[in-house]
């Protein structure tokens, strides 16, 4: 297994909202005692036992806490293995700020752009709109859909609509009970694994199904008679 150093234990504690104690961080692989029977159970187990994530030193996980804008943009990032930063001009986001580098690799990849008054906005929480726009902006999805099948649908803005319809099409996410989709709530750690999980998993089957570029046959020789040897032309 890659060694994780100091810095990377930091950036990944900080992506997830987890945080270092005087007696250090839970091991990844440790179980956390407060998911059990939590809708996303599975997932974080899984993601726990591979060593992607970890809980509070108390053993905890807390699934239901929220993930704010830079947070989650580094996330996407770690999981996606994007790099190549380039130069942001938002007037909020500082060089020395520890997700500078990261929302500079979002913006290069261009999978998020700042608000009309040239911010960003790194700790706002992230709503689920912004999500599925992230998302289906990453995998390139089909935006065109429609979403009338939603009890909020009509009061979806149309920056988001056809982001929201792509990842509900793809199954990368889904619709609460009531039948609403809750475009303005606020992402939790939960949803943010589970969503990033399927996405994942999207883009693995998206690629192995994708199909090769066409190989042009190479022509066969022929062997054309001549008196001191044989001379191979290649067919047209």
């Amino acid at each position: 297994m890659k060694k994780i150093t100091k810095k990377t234990a930091f950036v990944w504690t900080t992506v997830l909202g987890l945080t270092f104690s005087s007696m250090g961080m839970v091991s990844a692989a440790s179980s956390v005692n407060d998911i059990k029977g939590h809708w996303a159970e599975g997932v974080i187990t899984s993601w726990n036992d591979r060593d992607l994530v970890s809980g509070y030193e108390d053993g905890t996980f807390r699934p239901e806490e929220k993930v704010n804008r830079e947070e989650f943009t580094a996330l996407v990032n770690r999981s996606f293995g994007l790099m190549g930063s380039e130069t942001i001009g938002f007037t909020d986001v500082k060089q020395t700020d520890w997700s500078y580098e990261d929302i500079g690799v979002a913006k290069k990849a261009g999978y998020v752009s700042g608000y009309p008054d040239g911010t960003f906005r790194p700790k706002n929480e992230m709503t689920r709109q912004e999500v599925a726009v992230i998302v289906a902006n990453l995998l390139g999805l089909n935006q065109s859909g429609t979403i009338e099948s939603l009890a909020d649908g009509q009061g979806i803005p149309a920056w988001s609509k056809g982001a929201i319809s792509a990842v509900i099409d793809n199954k990368i996410m889904a619709g609460y009970p009531n039948g609403t989709f809750g475009p303005v709530r606020t992402a939790t750690r939960a949803e943010a694994i589970a969503i990033i999980d399927k996405a994942l998993y999207f883009k693995t089957q998206k690629d192995h199904l994708a199909p090769r570029p066409a190989v042009e046959p190479t022509p066969a020789p022929v062997v054309t008679p001549n008196t001191d040897s044989t001379v191979p032309t290649n067919a047209k």
